[in-house]
């Protein structure tokens, strides 16, 4: 779910080859390269993986689960058996690799390429890794410098105008995972009667529930719903805040 709400939206890349250790239509077949390269058995790719390494939580198990929610976007989950694979093999380079890669689609960039970084230590030549770095790199570079452009365009623009661009501002540091800085962005548009206000609200409260700052989150919520009743986002980030909060 996305729980912001950004001026522009968003492309996604349906085909990477050089973030993913394995794909799907841009390589070959999965079971090839997961023979290839993990040995795993024919039973270990058909069957559910994440049951099989629950099971019998082996390197190779826990590798194909990771791979198998990984493949299925869900990248939280991936993380969880590959973490679990590079604590029984951590001078894998295939495991350090897979957690490069996973943080790359997180866009958690600094992680990722720490992570290649170390997989490259082990196997120079390993071109994976060296995709992926390069691919975490230059995402990296080009975050800041897309903070460094709307920062620059909003201290110049007019008052109207820097609202929105404020907003924009933030996003890119939440995509980095710099939730303070996207916050002091957003708290930085002046509150008015309007859409761009109810985003800088919701994003806020967006903020602070990934922050654990729940009081906080509800304020900016509820600010937002009385702007917009009818706003299903910020419908659902008061019910998202509700779960984390009860949970909490």
């Amino acid at each position: 779910m996305n729980h912001l709400k950004t001026n522009y939206s968003l492309s996604f890349i349906l085909c990477l080859t050089a973030v993913a250790l394995f794909s799907t239509s841009c390589m070959k077949s999965k079971e090839d390269r997961m023979k290839e390269m993990l040995g795993l058995s024919q039973n270990q790719l058909s069957s559910n993986p994440a049951a099989i390494a629950d099971k019998n939580p082996t390197f190779e198990n826990e590798t194909a689960a990771g791979l198998s929610f990984g493949q299925a976007n869900q990248n939280d989950k991936a993380l969880v058996y590959f973490e679990r694979a590079l604590q029984h093999n951590p001078n894998s380079a295939i495991a350090q690799n897979n957690m490069c890669s996973t943080y790359n689609s997180l866009q958690e960039w600094d992680k990722a390429q720490t992570y290649c970084e170390k997989a490259l230590k082990i196997t120079p030549d390993f071109q994976l890794a060296k995709n992926n770095l390069k691919f975490s790199i230059d995402k990296k570079a080009q975050v800041a410098k897309n903070i460094a452009a709307l920062k620059s365009k909003a201290e110049a623009a007019p008052a109207a105008e820097r609202r929105g661009l404020l907003v924009d501002l933030g996003y890119e540091y939440y995509k980095v995972h710099n939730l303070d800085d996207a916050v002091k962005s957003w708290k930085k548009i002046e509150k008015k009667s309007d859409e761009v206000t109810v985003r800088a609200l919701n994003n806020l409260g967006t903020a602070y529930i990934i922050m654990k700052k729940y009081d906080l989150a509800a304020t900016q919520l509820n600010e937002a719903a009385k702007l917009d009743p009818k706003n299903q986002l910020v419908q659902n980030n008061l019910a998202w805040l509700k779960k984390e909060s009860a949970a909490h």
